[in-house]
């Protein structure tokens, strides 16, 4: 583990942060950043009912700290 102010922040092992990167920031990608130690961000899609699918697949990937905005 690595301490760093970004690190003790997030409550993660690495100062690693997937950007969020639209369509490609996808659940599957997001969760193997958190599983490996950095913080996966996921940007929501524009449908509620897609968001909400999506989210739940990140929590079912992982149980790592992870970050989602709607921008």
């Amino acid at each position: 583990m690595i301490l760093t102010r970004m690190t003790k922040m997030f409550g993660i092992q690495h100062p690693i942060m997937l950007a969020g990167m639209n369509w490609i920031s996808q659940p599957k990608l997001v969760s193997a950043v958190c599983n490996a130690g950095g913080l996966g961000v996921w940007l929501w899609p524009n449908s509620v009912q897609r968001r909400e699918k999506e989210l739940d697949q990140v929590r079912k990937l992982t149980d790592k700290p992870s970050w989602s905005t709607n921008l």
